[in-house]
């Protein structure tokens, strides 16, 4: 099987693949995210962890948009984006060294006096089958964001644990 052959048979996860030498397939920069967090009705901080500590790194938005990173060199990432409308759906995609992550997409907040759905849940660590159905079943109710309360690990001090799903 020539190398050809084989990268075209792999799965598309959204990482840019850059060969180097003779067949090999350069590490993902980005380890975990991007994932939006504190939004507000003008603003939202894109957050991502890397591999090593770098810098520069550049969130694309909305139609053409882009913010750079700025700041001392962190494996712990974080871009706020302002200038936004209120209760308005944004597509985004984080660029670090050589990878771009998958679309994603943030909602900022509502007004103060506008309606919003929200569904809240807790404890995903074990079961993951039920918690398959949960999280199937609070989907359908389309929610606007989705509070999770917590116990999301056996052991916090470990960060590679995450949800079961």
């Amino acid at each position: 099987m020539n190398r050809k052959t084989l990268l075209a048979g792999l799965p598309i996860l959204g990482l840019l693949l850059i060969t180097m030498g003779a067949g090999r397939v350069a590490e993902p920069s980005i380890t975990k995210g991007p994932y939006p967090m504190l939004p507000t009705t003008q603003s939202v901080t894109i957050c991502w962890v890397s591999v090593e500590e770098t810098t520069g790194g550049v969130v694309h938005y909305g139609d053409g948009k882009t913010v750079t990173e700025s700041g001392p060199k962190t494996r712990y990432h974080r871009v706020t984006i302002t200038g936004l409308k209120p209760y308005t759906r944004y597509s985004y995609q984080v660029t670090q060294e050589s990878q771009t992550s998958e679309p994603a997409s943030f909602l900022t907040t509502a007004k103060p006096d506008q309606a919003f759905h929200f569904t809240a849940y807790g404890d995903c660590r074990t079961q993951p089958d039920k918690h398959a159905a949960v999280i199937q079943r609070m989907a359908a109710f389309h929610p606007d964001f989705v509070v999770q309360t917590g116990d999301l690990v056996a052991d916090g001090t470990k960060e590679d644990q995450r949800c079961s799903s």
